[in-house]
């Protein structure tokens, strides 16, 4: 009879698959061994053949499990991605969250950085009260028109919650630039109980600053002050020399005050490009785009209507 032996290891000297006639003859000895006793010859070619067969099978399993287990890994692998990715998003997500709520902080501390308290509707009264107030005591006749109205809505705008650390408040001579500069003045003063000064300079007193020790510690003062007024931008000399140097103070003022986001307010009759229309750019002009340029992203515009008339007239 068919003596069948089973191998429970996998042989290594061949685990090739049976071919075509070789598996015809393990059936035949197969069909032959349970009808009679195989012969030795045929019991050791039978052995033989059923020994490559059954490593055949256990290393076609083995392949199985192995491309069963790199396709669990693969999935695995993916999964992980996907949850590292799905991580990345929540990061992401937090992080621009965190963003949003510094710039927030950030603005709702320029704003609260004044102390003013109480309502647009009310910031802008008291600047129309110092408005008027300064008007009058240079002696003229206060004239609340729409543009005025509009100036000293948007500047109380800007007081109480401002997107910009400075304010540039720019048109042609004698419409009240520098009245509002002085009204701006007195509102931050009174609002906040005395907690806050706007501390106003003359830019041509500016430029002499940059001469001797005394002068520059000066400047430096200016450069760290928490609010600083500068009047008339454009009006003072662009150099001063300095021990035989050419300085310019003034933009060494507005580059460090940019620098540290102090809140700056500037008069100026100099136009400057924006959206309302200007075709020339004389800060740049004067200054050179770089100041201009960082002028534009440190202050807000406020500009009067080129039909203002002068107070002065």
């Amino acid at each position: 009879m068919l003596a069948i032996q089973t191998q429970t290891t996998t042989p290594t000297s061949d685990v090739r698959e049976l071919s075509m006639s070789e598996q015809r003859i393990l059936a035949a000895l197969i069909e032959k061994g349970f009808d009679a006793d195989l012969t030795q010859e045929e019991q050791e070619q039978f052995d033989a053949l059923n020994s490559r067969h059954e490593a055949a099978m256990r290393a076609a399993e083995e392949r199985k499990r192995q491309q069963q287990e790199e396709g669990r890994r693969a999935e695995a692998e993916y999964r992980r991605q996907l949850q590292q990715m799905e991580e990345l998003r929540n990061a992401q997500k937090d992080s621009m969250q965190y963003f949003v709520s510094q710039l927030q902080a950030r603005y709702n501390q320029r704003a609260e950085q004044f102390q003013l308290g109480g309502t647009a509707e009310q910031v802008a009264a008291y600047l129309a009260a110092a408005y008027k107030h300064e008007v009058e005591r240079m002696g003229r006749t206060y004239v609340a028109d729409d543009n005025t109205q509009r100036i000293l809505a948007d500047a109380a705008r800007w007081l109480l919650q401002h997107s910009k650390p400075g304010l540039m408040l720019r048109g042609n001579v004698g419409v009240g630039k520098t009245t509002l500069l002085y009204a701006m003045r007195s509102t931050i003063g009174i609002r906040s109980g005395g907690k806050q000064n706007l501390i106003i300079w003359d830019a041509r007193r500016i430029a002499p600053l940059a001469k001797g020790a005394e002068g520059q510690a000066k400047l430096d003062e200016l450069c760290r002050l928490p609010l600083l007024g500068i009047d008339d931008l454009g009006t003072e000399a662009l150099s001063v020399k300095d021990y035989g140097n050419d300085t310019m103070p003034l933009i060494e003022l507005l580059t460090e005050r940019y620098a540290q986001r102090r809140p700056t307010i500037i008069t100026t009759n100099l136009t400057i490009l924006l959206n309302d229309g200007a075709r020339v750019d004389e800060i740049a002009e004067r200054y050179g785009e770089r100041i201009a340029d960082r002028l534009r992203e440190l202050c807000n515009t406020l500009s009067y209507s080129g039909s203002q008339k002068s107070y002065r007239q």
